[in-house]
This record gives C-alpha cells, structure tokens and sequence, in this order.
C-alpha cells in the first residue's frame, strides 16, 4: 500500500499529494511506479506531485523559509510597529525593508517585519527576493 508524504488542503477547496524525494533516490523504475501513482491519484480527483531535495533547498526560497520560521518561533511585533506599517502602505504599493523601518524609527525592528510577513500582514516574493534590508515588502492579506 502507497501512502504519499503529505497533502495539502488548497482554499478552493482541492487536495494535492506531495512525495518528497532525494534526486539520488530517482530512478527510471521510480518514475515508471510514480506515474501509475499519479493516474491513481487522479481517480480519487486528486493530484500527486514529485517534489525533490533540488526544488526544497533552492534560493532565496529556502533561506527565507528558515528566516520566517525563526520568526514564527521567537518574532514578536509591537501594536505600534504594525498600526505605523499599514498605515506606510496606505499611499504606496511596495517599500523596501530598510524603507518601512526608516518610515517606523525602528532602525533595528528588521524581526518584527519578519512576524509581519509571517503572519500574512506584509508579503514578499519568496522566490525572487532574498529577505533583507533591500528586500520589496507589501501590503499582506490582513
């Protein structure tokens, strides 16, 4: 009996399996055995997607991943910080990191727009840009 990794639960309602594996692992036999898989898959009207160590560990997604989980961990945020932060957006689309904590006089507040970003507040291009002070920030979804 096959039980892939994971699945995800997307808002439209769908569901994906995942499968995590190591490149090193991937032979002609697994893709043989994986593609009847997906086809099972998709009589349940579901999905299943391959993803590798190669896709896990690419930058800037990776590194921002692990920074944002630090945040999740150990960021906090101030209800000053986070009132001065939406209200920086109100006129612009986008600022950089070092732009909003200038804006805030938070010159060292860069852990709080970690937790803002984690929690939805702010968003970032997680596969373009690399977290930092240069880094293009947004207007979240809350």
């Amino acid at each position: 009996v096959y039980t892939p990794d994971f699945q995800v639960f997307y808002k439209d309602s769908s569901i994906k399996y995942f499968e995590v594996k190591e490149l090193k692992y991937l032979d002609d036999e697994f893709y043989e055995i994986f593609e009847i898989l997906q086809k099972q898959a998709l009589l349940l009207d579901k999905s299943l997607e391959l993803v590798t160590d190669e896709f896990i560990y690419r930058d800037p997604l990776y590194t921002n991943l692990k920074h944002l989980q630090r945040a999740r961990s150990n960021g906090t945020y101030s209800k000053k910080f986070l009132e001065i932060t939406l209200f920086a957006f109100s006129n612009v689309e986008s600022l950089t990191i070092r732009e909003l904590l200038e804006y805030a006089d938070e010159p060292n507040g860069i852990g709080m727009v970690y937790k803002l970003i984690q929690l939805d507040f702010l968003k970032i291009n997680m596969n373009e840009d690399l977290l930092g002070p240069d880094c293009l920030v947004m207007r979240g979804i809350k």
